[in-house]
């Protein structure tokens, strides 16, 4: 049994003169959550609809549990029905005038009482249990989710697809559900492929994440290694809130306008620190650190964003907790957590 549930050489898609997908080359091993992050446009339902079978790669191979389903050359293509790939949308697509029970036995093959055992077995695992009769539309959006959900995993795939399928829900629901689906998934022990624009959905739902630039990947990696150590400056805006302060480097070590901050990794010359403001530290003015002028404030309860403006005029964002409720005007001291990622300028 391999341990690469899917395995892309060299995919490159076009359509017409536009390269939706160029030279993709990744693997996705066994039961792990793989999540696709980039602007709309960027490649990610095309890398979805390869994997599907929906289209075919112009260059390149793609694999799935060790088997070959596409090639560029045309030589090789396995059809949707015959790869055990299951796909969720992001509008549902239930079947209005079905219950719930027969939306999730669509397509299953068997006797009456496999299926309405396999149906139970999805819904149990979806907590929808007596839920068979209730018709789609008398359902909540989040349960609608999790039907979906239970209908792709009732022919046992291989791998989930699942594109934006929360972007339906309102924020409290989409956090809910979410977490709902990643415990289904791992409890299913199922590989999957998450498309999605939204940054927290990505970095609280995965185990890898691919960003993707125009069709290009720009870097894979765990969400910690995305967030913390991105490949470039772009990724690193795109992954999160940043402050971009400029510094000279020399070393471990660079200048900047918070004083001397040790380096992530050795540089030489003009750069830009990146600072995620949670990696800012705020004190009364007593306190040693840059001095800083509070501009504004924003309270969200847990914590809250205060921006400030150094001396040199240098603009940054801090986030901190709310024990302290600095105000405009307030004159505060800053310290910074490092060492600290720098980008050449």
């Amino acid at each position: 049994m391999p341990n690469k549930m899917i395995e892309l050489q060299a995919v490159t898609k076009r359509y017409g003169n536009l390269v939706a997908l160029h030279n993709v080359t990744m693997s996705v091993p066994r039961g792990a959550i793989l999540t696709l992050l980039g602007p709309s446009g960027c490649g990610k339902t095309t890398f979805l609809r390869l994997l599907a079978g929906i289209q075919t790669p112009d260059e390149g191979a793609i694999w799935l549990n060790g088997r070959l389903v596409a090639d560029g050359g045309g030589k090789t293509f396995v059809p949707p029905e015959d790869r055990r790939v299951g796909l969720v949308f992001q509008d549902y697509a239930l079947f209005p005038h079905l219950d719930v029970g027969h939306n999730v036995a669509f397509g299953l093959k068997g006797t009456r009482q496999e299926k309405a055992a396999r149906v139970a077995d999805m819904l149990a695992l979806v907590g929808l249990t007596g839920y068979e009769r209730r018709m789609p539309y008398l359902l909540s959006g989040g349960q609608q989710q999790r039907v979906a959900l239970a209908r792709a995993l009732a022919p046992l795939p291989d791998i989930m697809l699942l594109d934006e399928p929360f972007s339906n829900l309102d924020t409290a629901l989409r956090t809910q559900v979410r977490s709902e689906v990643r415990d289904i998934l791992r409890q299913a022990n199922m590989t999957t492929v998450f498309v999605t624009h939204d940054q927290q959905e990505a970095l609280s739902l995965s185990d890898r994440v691919a960003v993707i630039f125009d069709g290009v990947v720009q870097q894979l990696g765990t969400p910690q290694e995305l967030y913390n150590t991105p490949c470039s400056a772009e990724v690193a805006a795109f992954m999160g809130e940043a402050n971009f302060v400029p510094a000279e480097a020399s070393g471990t070590k660079a200048l900047s306008p918070l004083g001397e901050v040790n380096l992530f990794q050795p540089m030489r010359g003009p750069v830009r620190l990146m600072i995620r403001p949670e990696r800012l530290h705020i004190e009364p003015p007593h306190a040693e650190g840059t001095l800083a002028l509070v501009q504004w404030r924003e309270y969200y309860g847990r914590s809250q964003r205060i921006g400030v403006k150094l001396e040199d005029g240098t603009p940054l964002v801090v986030s901190t907790d709310t024990q302290v409720a600095y105000e405009r005007g307030d004159r505060v001291r800053l310290t910074v957590f490092a060492p600290l990622l720098a980008f050449a300028s």
